[in-house]
């Protein structure tokens, strides 16, 4: 895939042995639409199969997925993603994560960009509904 120069959103995923959660929030981004994002996997050396999970999943995504190394702790590993990062906003999310709406990216920035401009401010804060693996 040919990555756009600047995404609309970059989205951040700290892990570390996420082999069992990862590909069920890997799905679940392929599956939205809408929104043009990448995603970057800030992974503290994981010792099961979650690179190569990301590394296979890399192969055939319609968007950008950077695997990024770093020191393991969660501030380090956000940072490490973060200084990768080009989409003009930023979503921070755990490996076990997914959306249950295909246009939850979408809606979620429309509703961020909505306030931004319409209320003077960018301080905003928002959810939208996600599950968790258990």
């Amino acid at each position: 895939m040919t990555p756009r120069a600047t995404p609309d959103l970059s989205i951040i995923v700290p892990t570390y042995n996420e082999s069992a959660t990862l590909p069920i929030l890997l799905d679940s981004l392929a599956k939205q639409i809408g929104v043009d994002f990448e995603l970057i996997i800030a992974d503290a050396g994981s010792s099961d199969e979650t690179t190569n999970i990301v590394h296979s999943f890399a192969n055939n995504a319609t968007f950008q997925v950077t695997l990024v190394e770093s020191s393991l702790g969660r501030g380090q590993q956000l940072n490490a993603g973060v200084a990768k990062a080009v989409g003009g906003s930023l979503l921070f999310l755990h490996a076990d994560s997914s959306f249950c709406d295909r246009y939850a990216l979408a809606d979620g920035l429309y509703y961020f960009d909505d306030v931004v401009d319409n209320r003077g401010t960018d301080m905003v804060a928002g959810h939208f509904a996600l599950t968790f693996v258990h």
